[in-house]
């Protein structure tokens, strides 16, 4: 196939090329992977105060995170203000876990910016938990392992309050090689088909639901290839501390998403592997996430 893949070294961003057979093909993938980017999951609790200022904030495996990415935080986390949440008609302190993205851009001539693209926040943040039995996980399409495609598809989806899922859409797919136009589309088109084929069939419990009517979950599908401990970048994605590198597809706007409902934030700052359900009851970050 006539593929560029996609490498990070961490002393730098760099695209590491395959050869490939034709000059047009090889110079549209070129263009393609100027479009990669780096980023990480950072995971982490803050405490809302009842101003909706930020008191106080821990992150997870703090200690694996880069330099870079603990001073972005340090600045960006303390200067964020929130809507005041209350109880009972009080301002009230919340606790809530945090999921936050950071990406790290290349803008040429071993320039980058390093900002925050993304985040969600819940006053629980409980991964969703589906009937185990009644969840089948997606399968990894015989035609991506054979071309060596990997990526990750961020799923949305609409769910009743008898937890079975009446719809689904692909928000975002992320391809961690760089093809042509024409390829890019069939590659995250064919990851995009595997995980809505098994998302629809997906029976969650509705205790894990909050009322009654129509519930709104994302969930981060990630297709990987050769991951094994120490792995480095082809570690398995949101690993602590560790750069993903991929070329960004493009973001569609789910018809069916209640807007309230999507103040918590946004899909691709969500852990891979968890189920998350995003509602109005969480805090809402009023102000940007950095200075981007």
């Amino acid at each position: 196939m006539h593929f560029k893949r996609l490498s990070y070294v961490l002393s730098g961003l760099m695209l590491c090329g395959v050869a490939v057979s034709s000059p047009a093909v090889a110079a549209s993938a070129r263009e393609v992977a100027k479009q990669a980017e780096a980023s990480m999951v950072v995971v982490g609790t803050l405490t809302v105060a009842p101003n909706g200022s930020v008191s106080s904030y821990q992150l997870d495996n703090a200690e694996e995170l880069p330099a870079a990415v603990s001073n972005l935080l340090q600045q960006a986390i303390p200067s964020w203000q929130f809507d005041p949440m209350a109880r009972d008609g009080k301002p009230v302190s919340v606790k809530s876990r945090m999921s936050l993205r950071v990406v790290l851009h290349p803008l040429g001539d071993k320039r980058y910016r390093l900002y925050l693209a993304g985040a969600y926040f819940s006053a629980d943040n409980k991964p969703l938990k589906s009937d185990a039995p009644r969840r089948t996980q997606p399968r990894y399409p015989k035609q991506a392992i054979r071309a060596r495609v990997s990526g990750t598809v961020y799923l949305a989806l609409k769910v009743d309050a008898q937890g079975h899922v009446i719809d689904a859409m692909a928000e975002q797919v992320n391809l961690r090689i760089a093809g042509d136009d024409h390829e890019m589309e069939r590659y995250r088109r064919l990851l995009a088909d595997s995980a809505l084929e098994a998302a629809r069939g997906w029976v969650f419990d509705p205790q894990g639901f909050d009322g009654a009517g129509d519930h709104y979950v994302m969930t981060p599908v990630s297709y990987v290839l050769n991951v094994s401990p120490g792995a480095g970048a082809h570690a398995m994605p949101g690993s602590p501390g560790h750069w993903d590198v991929y070329v960004p597809g493009p973001r569609y706007a789910v018809p069916w998403f209640d807007a309230g409902a999507m103040v918590a934030g946004s899909g691709d700052a969500l852990p891979d592997g968890g189920v998350y359900l995003f509602n109005a009851s969480s805090p809402h970050l009023r102000s940007k996430l950095s200075g981007s």
